[in-house]
Parts: structure tokens; C-alpha cells; sequence
């Protein structure tokens, strides 16, 4: 993990927060639901910055 930037990892656990934050509620809105697919659009985007990071040349698995 020394080869991550550590913007990425701050970016995924405040990211990872406030996702966890909208789930534990007992209710979700409709934009709050919105909000979580969204955050989950960007935990996955930032995690494919971290894996990119660790394996730039592309050894990871097939893109699908």
C-alpha cells in the first residue's frame, strides 16, 4: 500500500463514511437513496484509482 496516493485512501474512507452514515438510517429518501448509489459510483471509481496505482500496467483482473 506504499505506492497509493494517500488522497485516494482519504478520498474511500470519508467516501466510505458518509455512505455508512445514509445506510444506518432506518429510512432513506429518494434523494437519499440517490446519494448512496452515487457514493457507491465513486468508491468504486476511487477504487479503481487505488488498484491502478498498484498495478499501472494492467496485471490486474480482465476489464469487464
Amino acid at each position: 500500500m506504499a505506492n497509493v496516493p494517500t488522497n485516494l485512501l482519504v478520498n474511500w474512507f470519508e467516501q466510505r463514511g458518509q455512505l455508512h452514515d445514509l445506510r444506518a438510517k432506518s429510512h432513506l429518501s429518494d434523494s437519499d437513496e440517490r446519494q448512496v448509489w452515487s457514493l457507491l459510483n465513486e468508491l468504486v471509481a476511487v477504487a479503481d484509482d487505488i488498484v491502478a496505482s498498484i498495478a499501472p500496467n494492467g496485471s490486474g483482473p480482465a476489464q469487464r
